[in-house]
């Protein structure tokens, strides 16, 4: 079976992510790889992510870190030819699109395959998510975008913003 990877941050991880892992672990082998992105400030520590995600993916869906790793050199190591991303707008398309060059300049024979969520989960991004935390009924309306174990992690750090 083709192995693929599916590089993420999961900050936290969302039900976009999970569309995405189930879809493509119908037929091929994954990896979910938990990769840290310079520009981003997170929430949640690696081991913490790491740990999210092994708790609502798929038990056939292997979870990974590459902390300070470019994820060509990553999938080069692995002996991996395929990188998955999701995408929900034409914003990201073009951001993945130059990924994906740059990407290919590292590791030749890497093939990056786009999945695009249903409309539902077009919205669903982990900073939104962030964002979103403290303001009344926060819970109700995200507990729509991450599974129920993200859901109690998300409950036990943010004090609503009604409440403080």
């Amino acid at each position: 079976m083709m192995k693929a990877i599916f590089p993420i941050s999961g900050d936290p991880i969302h039900l976009g992510h999970l569309w995405v892992a189930e879809r493509v672990s119908t037929f091929m082998e994954l990896a979910v790889v938990l990769a840290d992105n310079n520009d981003k400030k997170y929430m949640f520590s690696l081991e913490e992510r790491m740990a999210m995600a092994k708790e609502c993916l798929p038990a056939s869906v292997k979870v990974d870190s590459c902390p300070k790793m470019f994820i060509a050199d990553y999938a080069k190591s692995k002996g991996v030819n395929v990188l998955v991303r999701g995408i929900r707008t034409a914003e990201d398309f073009s951001y993945e699109r130059t990924m994906q060059e740059a990407n290919e300049q590292i590791w030749k024979t890497l093939t990056t395959i786009y999945l695009s969520p249903p409309f539902h989960l077009s919205c669903v991004k982990s900073s939104a998510i962030r964002g979103l935390m403290g303001y009344d009924q926060w819970e109700k309306h995200l507990a729509m975008w991450v599974p129920p174990n993200v859901m109690r992690r998300l409950t036990c750090i943010k004090t609503p913003r009604s409440m403080a």
